[in-house]
């Protein structure tokens, strides 16, 4: 009886060793660590105006959400956008054959940064040949993002995704 017993905590030890080891972060960096670090690398991309927006889902106004399964996204470089977002929703007046959409590069008119307690709020104005956008980007400490962009000649639509 002794002798199961003792078998039985070996195994139970051996268990207990394998599953610390498992979980352990390689980096050796807590979870608050972890999070303190993502939230200054949002922080430097926002700041430098030069990250990407990788986005997995659009909802347009007055539609059902959509899950994108194709690679979409925005990247702000400096004072240049580029806008790789797909369209669903209501064009009021656009050029024959839908145009460009929301696939684009352009200049940046204006960049207003804010932060409040939970997030970043970003506000840009982005004119091409076709439209005038604006763009409402949230981005969280942890890198999760909303952005939400209005045109004067389609309806709204909103895009969930992570910071790259």
């Amino acid at each position: 009886m002794k002798d199961m017993f003792k078998k039985t905590m070996m195994v139970m030890a051996a268990i207990l060793v394998i599953v610390a080891c498992a979980t352990s972060d390689p980096s050796g960096l807590s979870k608050a660590e972890r999070r303190q670090q993502t939230a200054l690398l949002v922080q430097k991309a926002l700041l430098d105006r030069h990250y990407t927006i990788n986005v997995q889902s659009a909802h347009p106004y007055k539609g059902a959400p959509i899950n994108l399964t194709s690679s979409y996204s925005l990247q702000v470089k400096g004072d240049t956008i580029v806008s790789y977002l797909p369209f669903f929703g209501r064009a009021y007046s656009i050029p024959y054959g839908g145009g460009k959409g929301l696939n684009f590069t352009g200049l940046i008119n204006s960049y207003q940064t804010s932060r409040n307690k939970k997030e970043y709020n970003i506000k840009m104005g982005v004119d091409n040949d076709e439209d005038q956008y604006v763009y409402y980007i949230d981005v969280y400490d942890n890198g999760r993002a909303v952005v939400l962009v209005t045109s004067k000649n389609r309806s709204n639509i909103t895009f969930y995704g992570d910071m790259e």
